[in-house]
């Protein structure tokens, strides 16, 4: 029995560390992705700052993790390459923001990039999750990690939406991309909310105190969605 509430201790205080880094690497995601698709007629100071502290606090995630020595590291493939350590993955993201930095990625490669490392991290720790024999805290675990994952899915609707904002345009296929991320995005919140009800309103809440204009996003959602239509024809 301690053996179980142990691990289950262990998973839960992992969990949240593997949360924050997937939530450090969206943020990382949305803003260099607007840095990519902003154009060079405008200032790029603040996007650039704004970039900077998003890198920090994803590194400060980082060695969070490395100090953990029961932290197991789940294989993760980000494009055609295995990386297999968070050694491997730290080196892989310096490498990807100095082609960010250079302005040699495009914005949907930015997008893919970091999308792969969250899936990996989600899905590796998701398996972990299903395996604790926790009773309601196991449902606590299982419907967080799938708000994780439905958070993952819509913020890569975010980084489309900020890139169709700065550059007042998307292509066919990204058009596509964020119609398609926006419905499992949303598909996935609802099944987290059947797990546990309170997320809900813990939900709900949150986003009143970040106050969230629920119908504004609606209509940008609406406009973008609309390119979808017009390229049918």
């Amino acid at each position: 029995m301690v053996n179980i509430a142990e691990k289950t201790r262990n998973a839960i205080e992992i969990n949240s560390l593997t949360s924050s880094l997937v939530a450090r690497l969206q943020v990382e995601r949305g803003v260099s992705t607007g840095l990519l698709g902003s154009s060079g007629n405008t200032s790029l100071e603040p996007q650039i700052k704004q970039l900077d502290n998003a890198r920090n606090l994803t590194d400060g995630n980082l060695t969070l993790l490395k100090e953990r020595s029961d932290f197991q590291f789940p294989e993760i493939v980000v494009g055609n390459e295995t990386i297999r350590s968070l050694h491997e993955l730290t080196e892989r993201i310096i490498g990807h923001r100095e082609e960010v930095d250079s302005r040699s990625v495009t914005p949907g490669d930015n997008i893919r990039f970091y999308t792969d490392i969250n899936l990996g991290i989600i899905n590796g720790y998701f398996q972990i999750a299903t395996k604790l024999d926790g009773g309601l805290l196991w449902s606590l675990i299982v419907a967080r990690d799938l708000l994780l994952q439905a958070t993952d899915l819509l913020g890569i609707a975010r980084a489309l939406g900020t890139q169709y904002y700065s550059s007042c345009q998307l292509t066919r296929e990204s058009v596509e991309w964020f119609a398609s991320v926006t419905a499992q995005g949303e598909q996935l919140l609802l099944i987290a909310f059947a797990y546990n009800t309170d997320l809900i309103k813990t939900y709900e809440n949150n986003l009143k105190i970040k106050n969230v204009d629920t119908a504004v996003l609606s209509d940008k959602q609406s406009e973008i969605l609309k390119k979808k239509t017009h390229a049918a024809r």
